[in-house]
């Protein structure tokens, strides 16, 4: 999301030979992706004006036979023919969305294959993006789902079941935490969560209409959004434009709305609000798009521009409010049915408490 991306490298001119390419043959087609791949013996002459769309590999031409005193050019960066290709598909208008997603397990390995938990405490995802993701996909110019297809057999890539909504100023195992509690029943659930389902080399770069269009398609198509809430009681989506739209999304879309939080996150929750439902009522009064903030100002105003146009900014508000009181009452149901498995047994007047609220 343009909300969550950091400014791109700066792109100069450059030289390479495109050939068309497809991922794993053992992968069926459903979770086929646009793939960018230069191997480092890469060379020849390039027009971006060729390119007609951005499912490209760049490859070398040391086979052809060349003239010794006039050798080609020299490889060009990696990054330079990726953004070229982007480029020339955004002329086209014909830029993909990746539909493809990971099991829960993929977080974990991604976590230990880069220097384990300690090295990602207190990083937010912007900065696992920035100094992690984005050095192991380098080399390829390409989404994290599509490294994994090209390295491992059983890459835990598929086609995407649930949308993750979060804020990238979250810290990242506090994510990772919640998303694991939310599916610890169906840990094989295919997740499309942007850090690895998009090109984080190119994201950055794309228009504002391309999000809002293909946002609407994806969640549309997995009929399923899941909100990313940590801490509960200061929750950043809340304040994020692009949480709120996709919210939005969700609603008009019919799709199905839910709230991930790790289970001590949870159970806090519950009892605060059990104990002072004031907590929850400051809590939807926070929700407000008029103060809501974005990485780019110019998706701030589209945002806000879309959403008068659409309902109303004050009608956008009741609509998220509305889809958290749902939440609270399905949550507070759950909790009072299955209270006697939880960690905390509550008592008769906490049930009649929250049975209460959940009415509300």
């Amino acid at each position: 999301m343009r909300d969550k991306m950091s400014t791109p490298p700066s792109v100069n001119g450059t030289s390479a030979a495109i050939c068309v390419s497809a991922p794993r043959d053992s992968l069926n087609e459903a979770t086929k992706i646009p793939q960018i791949v230069v191997p480092p013996d890469s060379s020849s002459s390039f027009d971006d004006s060729d390119v007609g769309g951005v499912d490209v590999t760049v490859k070398g031409i040391g086979s052809l036979s060349l003239d010794p005193d006039h050798p080609p050019p020299p490889a060009p960066p990696p990054v330079v023919a990726a953004a070229a290709i982007v480029a020339a598909a955004k002329k086209e208008k014909d830029v993909p969305f990746p539909k493809v997603g990971v099991r829960f397990s993929v977080f974990v390995q991604f976590i230990m294959d880069n220097g384990g938990y300690d090295r990602f405490r207190d990083m937010t995802t912007t900065q696992v993006s920035d100094s992690v993701l984005k050095v192991v996909t380098k080399k390829r110019q390409c989404s994290y789902c599509e490294l994994l297809q090209f390295e491992k057999e059983d890459p835990g890539v598929g086609k995407a079941e649930v949308f993750i909504s979060h804020a990238w100023k979250y810290k990242f195992l506090d994510v990772v935490s919640a998303l694991e509690n939310h599916f610890k029943d169906k840990p094989d659930t295919f997740i499309w969560f942007d850090l690895f389902s998009n090109n984080q080399h190119l994201a950055a770069d794309l228009p504002f209409e391309w999000w809002t269009n293909t946002f609407q398609s994806a969640i549309q198509e997995f009929g399923r959004t899941v909100m990313v809430l940590a801490p509960w009681n200061d929750p950043v989506p809340f304040t994020r434009a692009w949480c709120l739209f996709e919210i939005f999304i969700t609603v008009i879309t019919d799709s199905k709305f839910e709230v991930a939080m790790c289970e001590s996150e949870r159970d806090s929750f519950i009892r605060t609000i059990c104990s002072d439902h004031r907590v929850f009522y400051k809590m939807l009064a926070d929700i407000d798009v008029h103060k809501s903030e974005a990485w780019n100002p110019d998706d701030l105003a589209s945002i806000k521009e879309v959403a008068e146009r659409e309902v109303g900014l004050d009608q956008l508000n009741l609509i998220v409010k509305g889809k958290m009181r749902e939440w609270v009452e399905t949550t507070l149901k759950n909790a009072t049915e299955h209270s006697d498995g939880s960690d905390h047994v509550y008592n008769e007047e906490e049930l009649d408490r929250m049975m209460a609220l959940a009415s509300i």
